[in-house]
């Protein structure tokens, strides 16, 4: 997860950002999954930091970044943790919604990727392979949705 930072009231980072300065008002404070932030960059401006964030998360949300991870994760966990508690049937529903929302609605640059990441040799980490591109598509969905949208209300303002 990424998020810009924000100060939490009563907390040091709260009461620094108060005193140099460079604390804003915001509505809410427990929202780290939008443009806004409590606090005044220092080294640049508001929104080249919103647009930084924007960059990034389009970066790390792309079917080789997504993919990247995955295989980073399972090269380093040992034993897998997640293990599917769904009957048969349930398993290969999930298989196909996922193979066709969004594994190949995404063409060769999640297929590709896809495919790099699954564990063929160990099979055992198969549920964590797939909940994890669940996971992955999951976000990059709701950031396109998210972000987009925050860009055009900026824009309107």
């Amino acid at each position: 997860m990424i998020g810009l930072l924000m100060a939490l009231p009563r907390t040091p980072l709260h009461l620094r950002m108060e005193r140099e300065g460079r604390l804003l008002p915001v509505a809410r404070h427990s929202d780290n999954t939008s443009l806004t932030t409590n606090i005044v960059p220092k080294c640049m401006s508001a929104e080249a930091m919103a647009a930084g964030y924007q960059m990034l998360y389009g970066r790390l949300l792309t079917g080789p970044e997504i993919g990247r991870r995955i295989r980073n994760k399972a090269a380093y966990l040992r034993v897998p943790v997640y293990g599917s508690g769904y009957p048969m049937g349930q398993r290969v529903g999930i298989v196909v919604r996922l193979l066709v929302r969004g594994i190949l609605s995404g063409g060769l640059s999640t297929l590709v990727p896809f495919v790099r990441s699954f564990p063929f040799l160990t099979p055992s980490r198969i549920p964590m392979v797939i909940s994890d591109w669940i996971i992955g598509l999951s976000m990059k969905a709701f950031a396109e949705r998210h972000l987009t949208g925050a860009t055009r209300r900026r824009e309107a303002d």
